[in-house]
């Protein structure tokens, strides 16, 4: 249909009115068949999520749960768990070994169930979870060991109930191995550093935490004021023999950083990882680690400054 050949039919005014009225049709078709293309679209993925669905409802049905296994399967099942490492499952089937068969052999997979399902949720730091489960351990387990109660003392550390912490460290401090309460102390130092410095009156007046103390938060308080001199001077007044010696390891490399960054690796490679006051450092381990490896890659050392800045703002986003 032309323009011109509906105008000579009905005139100017009617004409127009046809063509819209055309448009509108066109446009209406036009409508109908993305609706109808939309809904096909919806349809066919309706379909495929429940297709999906019905898939994983056969695979769950298909899986036994831990309650369906007979007595004589639930040794094999446990021990694949353990291997797995799925602990949660692991504790739920020696338990019901332990329960059921009431033999005592089941009852040492159980307690490696839940402590790796404890070092699980602490490496992901889920401390409060993992609390739990030490509890839920202990009511199976009250002869703990002196290693566990350390652990114990350690996860109530970090769950942020630092008052029962330091009441069971009183019970069992004459009993943990040497190591743990190195880093038991070294946690309680790092907490009252943290801005807990109230809580450093719950410790006896001769305690090295409570009588240090004072010298190592002056130490980091000139740290953040650029006072280096006056940094040195109070982290020499602490021991070598002290809960806050990795922290006095930490500072001292941090100052050494900006002159001599072979002297800041010396200090940085006596504080271990698994120290609360290894943060302070990973930054500066960063950039150091990084700026080696540009070192190392001859046909890289034009972007050598370019490395440098990404290394700087990625060891910004760590501290």
């Amino acid at each position: 249909m032309s323009i011109s050949s509906t105008f000579k039919k009905h005139g100017r005014w009617k004409g127009c009115l046809v063509i819209l009225l055309y448009l509108l049709l066109s446009l209406l078709e036009l409508f109908v068949v993305s609706l109808y293309l939309l809904f096909r679209f919806a349809q066919d993925t309706y379909r495929k999520m429940a297709k999906k669905r019905s898939q994983k409802k056969r695979r769950k049905s298909r899986a036994k749960s831990i309650a369906q296994f007979s007595i004589k399967e639930l040794p094999n099942a446990g021990q694949n768990y353990l291997k797995q490492g799925k602990f949660a499952e692991a504790i739920k089937v020696f338990r019901r070994l332990v329960q059921e068969s009431q033999e005592e052999k089941w009852r040492e997979p159980l307690r490696s169930s839940f402590q790796g399902r404890i070092n699980q949720l602490t490496a992901k730091g889920m401390h409060r979870e993992a609390l739990v489960i030490f509890h839920n351990m202990e009511t199976l387990f009250p002869d703990q060991d002196p290693e566990l109660q350390g652990l114990h003392i350690l996860l109530l550390i970090h769950a942020d109930q630092p008052d029962k912490a330091r009441q069971l460290y009183e019970q069992a401090e004459d009993t943990l191995p040497k190591q743990q309460k190195q880093l038991i102390d070294e946690t309680f130092a790092a907490l009252l550093l943290s801005g807990n410095e109230k809580f450093v009156q719950n410790f006896p007046a001769d305690s090295p935490l409570r009588n240090q103390f004072f010298d190592a938060q002056q130490a980091l308080r000139c740290y953040s004021q650029g006072q280096d001199s006056e940094v040195l001077k109070h982290l020499q007044a602490l021991p070598f023999r002290s809960p806050y010696k990795n922290f006095r390891m930490a500072l001292n490399g941090m100052l050494a950083f900006h002159e001599n960054q072979k002297k800041a690796r010396t200090f940085f490679d006596k504080i271990h990882a698994n120290s609360p006051f290894f943060a302070l450092i990973s930054p500066y381990l960063y950039i150091l680690n990084e700026a080696n490896d540009a070192e190392g890659r001859e046909d890289e050392r034009k972007d050598y400054g370019n490395t440098e800045s990404k290394t700087e703002k990625k060891a910004v986003q760590q501290l």
